[in-house]
């Protein structure tokens, strides 16, 4: 997502370094795609989208709620994780919550390796997913 962009593209730079360590073609428009969203809420709706044509052995979903003054960032969070669960199981898809959800900035700084995580996390369900 584009909000908190900063450790957005960071988790992002984590993420493709994690893959072409794995020899993911990320040059490859037919086996991998980014798209920008305006926020996590938004994540849900289009990784479903994507899921639904059948190209991707998974998706991963990147992003940073980071709290504010309201409750705001809980609800975010909540219906992002619903909805991205939800997505999965209707496309019976592999889907990484990649969405930091941190108290301020500088924990979601601190948090940015967990990139890699989400690419391993994607590699080990799509061939779960493929047996």
């Amino acid at each position: 997502s584009v909000f908190n962009e900063e450790i957005s593209q960071d988790l992002r730079s984590e993420v493709l370094n994690e893959l072409k360590k794995h020899d993911i073609k990320i040059k490859d428009q037919n086996y991998f795609v980014e798209i920008y969203v305006p926020g996590v809420f938004e994540l849900s709706q289009s990784a479903y989208h994507l899921a639904k044509t059948s190209k991707y052995d998974a998706i991963i979903c990147l992003g940073a709620v980071i709290k504010g003054e309201t409750k705001h960032d809980e609800y975010i969070s909540m219906s992002a994780g619903y909805g991205i669960t939800q997505a999965s199981i209707l496309t019976d898809t592999p889907m990484i919550f990649g969405v930091l959800t941190t108290e301020n900035i500088q924990q979601a700084k601190e948090r940015i390796s967990k990139g890699s995580y989400y690419a391993k996390s994607a590699l080990e369900m799509a061939i779960l997913n493929s047996c």
